[in-house]
């Protein structure tokens, strides 16, 4: 397995710092939130983006493993009208295209107050969104990761890894996979009972708390890698927290992934 962090955990002007961190400790991904680094509208920023990530890559070593708050800022809703679904879709495969131009191969959609289906049946609908973008992104070499995300976290659409599971076996789309997201595992008290076929639809990994409050040592962490490595994951597990805390805390947690996925 290969280890990543998100850059959601540290504030942009210690960027610099924390990829030469990343690249003396035997990172190789990093995962970003686009509007981090280039602004409200990332996705019209292709020629920026095509060079940060080329120098990314000379000078630390680092490629961009992920890219995650696909929506920062978008309110309209999957399940709204017949109109922000359109525009999601469009926005969605600008944001496939963005991460093709950065040579990254994975997107993980969470956007948890964009999927509220109010409790009204979409999962059709949602099927036919999902599976048009996951085509989109399988024709530049990419995939949706979908992440569940917990009620808690203001859905009730995919809320457990299970539902996400099933609802990408019924998609049959190998652009369509799963985030696999410690921190709902956590808030979900799920187990680990997943079988070698689920965990072959996963295409990144969270090891995250719940409310991205900093990463702390679990026993479930390496029930976790076992599971992973019994199906044969070779893919990126990435650290997701929120910047605050002590200056030392995405160092430690850091530190701790390599430690137990290294």
């Amino acid at each position: 397995m290969k280890l990543c962090l998100s850059n959601l955990a540290w504030d942009t002007e210690r960027n610099e710092e924390i990829y030469l961190f990343m690249s003396e400790h035997g990172f190789s991904g990093l995962e970003i939130a686009p509007t981090k680094l280039f602004g409200e509208n990332p996705y019209e920023a292709l020629s920026a983006a095509r060079a940060w990530a080329k120098k990314l890559k000379k000078d630390y070593s680092l490629s961009v493993a992920s890219v995650q708050s696909l929506w920062y800022k978008r309110n309209e809703g999957i399940f709204n009208s017949f109109e922000e679904r359109c525009f999601l879709l469009s926005y969605t495969k600008k944001a496939i295209d963005f991460a093709a131009e950065i040579n990254c191969g994975n997107l993980v959609f969470g956007c948890p107050k964009n999927r509220v289906t109010r409790g009204e049946d979409h999962y059709a609908e949602a099927l036919d969104f999902f599976g048009e973008l996951g085509s989109y992104a399988v024709e530049k070499g990419a995939v949706i990761a979908i992440e569940p995300n917990p009620a808690a976290y203001g859905t009730d659409f995919l809320n457990t890894t299970r539902e996400v599971l099933e609802f990408c076996k019924a998609a049959g789309c190998d652009g369509l996979k799963i985030n696999l997201d410690f921190g709902t595992i956590i808030i979900n008290g799920e187990s680990f009972d997943f079988s070698d076929e689920e965990l072959a639809l996963v295409n990144h990994v969270h090891i995250s708390e719940p409310n991205l409050t900093p990463v702390k040592r679990r026993k479930g962490h390496e029930q976790l890698k076992t599971a992973l490595e019994k199906s044969g994951y070779g893919g990126y597990v990435s650290v997701e927290m929120s910047p605050g805390g002590t200056d030392s805390d995405i160092e430690d947690a850091a530190l701790y992934l390599k430690e137990v996925f290294g």
